[in-house]
């Protein structure tokens, strides 16, 4: 419950948008959920090119201030809509990582030093992703509430200019009564679906590097309960491992018999099969996903 509990924000905001993770939905469901998405997608990259070509007359008529802060919105609408149709383009890698991760979390007892982890790492990957949930909510407030603000005051009887959230190009004047708030209304709606591409993409990252380093965590657990080393002469009782060989309750005795012996390697074996196979999740985490996040942070 608390793996899958992990990828609930993800799952969510990607129904929102027209993707759905780990669903077997009938082959006219799921065409009818993909053009849901690429109807959305459509509006942001629309909404992307509106923006170009302002900055193209902004670039040509306006100040480099102005032309300086447009730049990022347009990259932002760019990286999403290219993070989310990975989502969709790769689907299958993805719900492969989710099923291989869970084969891999503890199913029973865990001694208090896994707990330890496993705690720890949730906790860790709860706090970050509630919190960039609330900054991406409160960034979605801040630039959408302007031209609605505007609105409400106008009603009040007070006369303060109309705004707009970004800059789209128009062949039309945009304040003009009954266009504004229509244009308000579709630059709230691009703003939801830009954002709602982001977040779930960055949280789907962000769970797979707290779960694959988890069990790297707890592979090297297994590795060190497994491999007794006696105080002696060489291993001065200071040294870490020294440490570590007090603490646990690992009798060497046990490693004498044939029947023993064969436990012992098969242990070794199945953390060196899972070792590799959590190579081989984190080289296909890293082949779709880590070059759009250092894309977005160049940006």
């Amino acid at each position: 419950k608390e793996y899958d509990a992990s990828y609930d924000l993800s799952k969510t905001m990607f129904r929102l948008v027209g993707l759905r993770l780990t669903h077997n939905d009938p082959p006219l469901a799921r065409l009818l959920w993909n053009a849901f998405y690429l109807f959305e997608a459509i509006n942001v990259l629309l909404a992307m090119f509106l923006e170009l070509i302002k900055m193209k007359q902004t670039a040509r008529d306006g100040s480099f201030i102005e032309l300086f802060t447009m730049m990022p919105c347009v990259g932002y609408l760019l990286l999403c809509s290219v993070k989310s149709y990975k989502i969709l383009y790769y689907r299958p890698v993805y719900e492969n990582l989710i099923t291989k991760l869970r084969d891999m979390w503890p199913q029973d007892a865990v001694t208090k030093e896994e707990y330890d982890i496993v705690r720890l790492a949730l906790v860790r990957l709860r706090r970050n992703i509630k919190g960039y949930y609330f900054c991406t909510l409160a960034l979605f407030i801040l630039l959408s509430a302007p031209p609605f603000t505007a609105m409400i005051k106008r009603a009040m009887g007070q006369e303060v200019p109309l705004t707009l959230g970004f800059s789209y190009w128009f062949p039309f004047d945009p304040f003009q009564r009954g266009r504004f708030e229509v244009i308000a209304v579709i630059q709230t709606w691009h703003c939801f679906l830009a954002l709602g591409f982001m977040l779930p993409t960055d949280a789907l990252f962000w769970v797979f590097l707290s779960h694959i380093t988890t069990q790297f965590d707890l592979l090297a657990i297994r590795l060190k309960k497994m491999f007794y080393v006696p105080l002696d002469e060489q291993l001065i009782e200071e040294y870490p491992l020294a440490q570590y060989s007090l603490q646990c309750d690992t009798d060497n005795i046990e490693f004498k018999n044939n029947e023993s012996e064969k436990v012992y390697q098969k242990k070794l074996v199945d953390v060196i099969l899972k070792h590799r196979a959590l190579i081989r999740v984190k080289e296909s985490l890293m082949l779709y996903i880590v070059v759009a996040g250092i894309t977005y942070r160049n940006v």
